[in-house]
């Protein structure tokens, strides 16, 4: 079974940090797929090392395009736990996307990120700034998707997901949708990209779905 591994874990003052703050209110919305490095997709495994794949999926898409691979993916993973556990947080397995991000911060990756509260943020983040990291819960028929490559969200709840949100599509097979990397390999989707229709990361976000971007780029 492929592996999951992000734990809910908030911070209040991360409100302080809204990626509205950056985003223009009068920018069209308009159709963005980020360049994703030939080396993707990644792969965890069986291991719950997500937010380590799902940051090194940031990283490594425009525009910040560090070079990133499966070991630096679970080196990343590794330092977020520590992270988790400096925040008080002893999880057994996974880690927090706040480590994760915090974790790409101190190691001067990105000069800072931020948060993105509503679906609206997103689409307009993704549209205006870049690739956005998103903490979900993940249910049973997400492990595949459809024939046309799109995410369905049905069955039971088995767990939280990292997953790095890299493009929108205004009309995507006729619906709404945003383009999701996943780091289960190229078997899953279209060599690892799913399309979630924006009801579904509507649902996703109001089940405490939690999204952020890299908003200071080191190079």
């Amino acid at each position: 079974m492929n592996g999951l591994g992000r734990v809910e874990f908030k911070d209040e003052r991360s409100r302080a940090f809204g990626v509205n703050k950056i985003l223009s209110a009068y920018k069209p919305r308009q159709n963005r797929m980020w360049a994703l490095p030939t080396l993707f997709p990644l792969d965890q495994g069986e291991e719950g090392a997500c937010v380590g794949f799902g940051w090194a999926a940031e990283l490594g898409s425009l525009p910040v395009q560090y070079r990133v691979s499966n070991p630096y993916a679970f080196e990343l993973y590794e330092a977020a736990r520590r992270e988790d556990r400096r925040m008080g947080n002893d999880w057994s397995e996974g880690a927090s996307v706040l480590a994760g991000a915090k974790v790409c911060k101190r190691a001067g990756m990105v000069g800072s990120y931020s948060w993105a509260f509503n679906v609206d943020q997103i689409i307009d983040a993704i549209s205006q700034r870049g690739p956005v990291v998103l903490g979900v819960n993940w249910y049973e028929s997400m492990y595949e998707t459809d024939e046309d490559f799109k995410v369905v969200i049905d069955g039971e709840l088995v767990g939280g997901h990292c997953i790095t949100a890299f493009g929108y599509q205004k009309t995507y097979r006729g619906e709404e949708c945003i383009a999701w990397i996943n780091s289960w390999g190229p078997a899953y989707g279209t060599y690892g990209v799913g399309y979630l229709p924006v009801s579904g990361l509507e649902r996703l976000m109001s089940e405490g779905g939690e999204a952020c971007i890299a908003t200071d780029i080191r190079r």
